[in-house]
């Protein structure tokens, strides 16, 4: 089974359903994996999208039209296999690329930018989500071993042409909670996870929720083949709606404490975020339990972090 394509299509469905501002952070990831800026004389120039498969084209080409209502042409190039592209030119090219602080003119000056700004200054997780999500569709990959006598394991990665783009996106997901190590291959740079934990938290940052229990399943069928017990499993197929919560509230709480300082709450509330920060792997009824409350009361807590935490976004 291509788990590649089946993630890659998952996503781009989810991403039909998003708001403006998150299907703007997915083409800007789009836009800096497989985008160009052809330059020409007289400063004219134009933005060049390539797309290995003409779903993730068509996706974009609506995309761009229904976000940003730019004038676009469509083509191919007769390679083998077939590349298909997306043409952007003049001001609507560099109102695009402005936006997503990549290279534009300014005043009639090159503003030279490799997006990595724009990477730093994503403060909402869910943004980083839709970001993250560009990326992948763009140059990710996933594994899942067939069977429980595959012993290749499981593998998450994603491949760039820069060293320094590369770390700014290992660097963003770590700190949402996502370690990925770093491999230079010379030609291409590559950031990637060889762990199950790690394949299912990427699935699921990119809101890839099916591919998380096709994943749970394949796992869950290999732990039992090695009698491993029944409530490994069971956590195993929560898992995406554990880590989903996890990192939302972590986010919301890191952004508190960066602008206000934790212990500037009130008591309850500080000592949520302090429980939640010391056990990221905790459910919901754990967490309840550490810090002494009842799972229904610690709902309204963490709704109040998130709710404050939206006043700093």
């Amino acid at each position: 089974m291509n788990y590649t394509k089946n993630t890659v299509d998952e996503i781009i469905s989810n991403v039909e359903t998003q708001d403006a501002d998150l299907k703007t952070a997915f083409l800007a990831g789009v836009t800096k994996c497989l985008g160009s800026l052809q330059l020409f004389k007289a400063n004219k120039y134009a933005l060049e999208y390539e797309f290995k498969t003409e779903e993730l084209c068509m996706e974009v080409y609506g995309l761009l039209k229904e976000v940003f209502d730019v004038e676009l042409e469509l083509g191919f190039k007769t390679t083998e296999p077939r590349i298909y592209t997306i043409n952007v030119s003049g001001e609507f090219a560099n109102s695009i690329l402005k936006t997503m602080g990549l290279t534009h003119y300014e005043n009639g000056e090159l503003i030279i930018e490799d997006n990595t700004k724009y990477v730093e200054n994503i403060s909402n997780l869910e943004k980083a989500k839709s970001y993250i999500q560009g990326v992948f569709v763009s140059n990710g990959s996933v594994y899942f071993p067939e069977g429980v006598d595959d012993n290749a394991g499981y593998h998450v990665e994603l491949v760039f042409s820069e060293d320094y783009y590369a770390k700014a996106i290992q660097g963003m997901l770590q700190k949402c909670g996502i370690s990925l190590s770093y491999l230079d291959r010379e030609s291409s740079y590559s950031i990637y996870g060889k762990s199950y934990q790690v394949v299912s938290d990427m699935l699921a940052f990119v809101r890839a929720s099916n591919a998380v229990l096709d994943l749970s399943d394949i796992n869950v069928n290999r732990e039992v083949n090695n009698n491993l017990n029944r409530e490994n499993n069971f956590q195993m197929a929560n898992l995406d709606k554990t880590i989903t919560a996890s990192s939302k509230h972590i986010y919301a709480i890191e952004l508190l404490d960066k602008n206000i300082g934790i212990d500037n709450l009130d008591e309850k509330m500080a000592k949520v975020c302090h429980a939640r920060l010391e056990n990221h792997d905790a459910s919901l009824s754990e967490l309840a339990s550490i810090v002494g409350l009842t799972k229904s009361s610690l709902n309204r807590v963490l709704e109040k972090i998130l709710k404050k935490s939206k006043e700093f976004e």
